[in-house]
């Protein structure tokens, strides 16, 4: 689901992105040359759009991962601990 949703906005980034660089020139300018040399960034930063966007939102989630599997036990309160089946069910950590 997350990693659905980061590459529909890197899609709607890359888009918006390629939109500016091709209409947005004229706003400055009304030079060929420029139009041309703009036209040339479009594959590139559409790429960069798509691929970064979604690529660094799944970076986050593994490291997210990765503090909460190798996150130290937490301390049990007294209650819990008189009861060894308990304790050792709230304490076990998912193998990796």
């Amino acid at each position: 689901m997350v990693g659905a949703m980061a590459a529909a906005m890197g899609l709607l980034t890359g888009v918006l992105s390629v939109a500016t660089i091709l209409f947005g020139a004229g706003i400055f300018t009304s030079d060929a040359r420029v139009h041309v040399e703009m036209a040339k960034l479009v594959a590139p930063v559409f790429l960069s759009c798509l691929l970064i966007i979604p690529s660094r939102t799944l970076q986050g989630l593994v490291v997210a991962n990765d503090d909460l599997v190798c996150a130290p036990p937490l301390p049990l309160p007294p209650s819990v601990s008189k009861s060894p089946s308990i304790a050792i069910l709230l304490t076990k950590r998912p193998t990796v």
